[in-house]
């Protein structure tokens, strides 16, 4: 039950992510900064991008790749947030598991899927995120299967992929991905 109270500590450090940024950028002149979230992590790090993504920020152009790996957020919420952000020309890649046992209890909790969990084989489809179904990287039974992404070689090295190259959509930087076609639009899933 500590996890839900971890919520009320998310604004907070999205200021601080927002200050910190601003003096990376400050200090260090950089091009471009790429962005690797995972759970709760995300909602801290959407937070922080949509006030640093405000009219007139400075910041702005330095945003680059947004991955989003098994986020904990409330799925009209990430949609809403990710929607403001890619309007300023970030691109965003959203990492999804049905076999994620963390989210499933953050799901059943909230009594409402999250951003990264796919409930009844509805992955959540945005316009502009690509969305990848990531169940086939290795579900155990008896493990959480909340941190695939960072235990798959192959899913590690599609993250390389899109903050090397910012290659996109996932089928064409990797034969390992296929694209599907649903009634809620374009997703990508791992093959098996």
């Amino acid at each position: 039950m500590d996890y839900l109270d971890d919520r009320e500590t998310v604004d907070l450090a999205a200021g601080h992510l927002e200050e910190f940024l601003s003096k990376i950028v400050a200090e260090t002149k950089v091009g471009k900064i790429h962005f690797l979230a995972h759970s709760i992590g995300n909602m801290v790090l959407l937070r922080a991008l949509a006030k640093i993504t405000g009219e007139g920020s400075k910041l702005r152009p330095v945003i680059g790749e947004i991955i989003d790996a098994s986020p904990d957020v409330d799925p009209d919420l990430f949609a809403s947030m990710a929607k403001a952000i890619k309007a300023e020309g970030v691109n965003f890649t959203l990492y999804a598991s049905r076999g994620d046992w963390a989210l499933r209890v953050s799901s059943w909790m909230r009594r409402r899927a999250r951003a990264g969990y796919i409930s009844k084989d509805k992955p959540l489809i945005v316009p502009g995120v690509e969305t990848v179904d990531i169940s086939k990287a290795g579900t155990n039974l008896f493990a959480m299967n909340h941190d695939l992404y960072a235990s798959n070689p192959t899913l590690v090295a599609d993250m390389r992929l899109i903050i090397e190259k910012r290659a996109h959509p996932p089928h064409e930087r990797s034969g390992e991905f296929e694209q599907v076609e649903s009634k809620y639009g374009t997703y990508w899933r791992l093959r098996p």
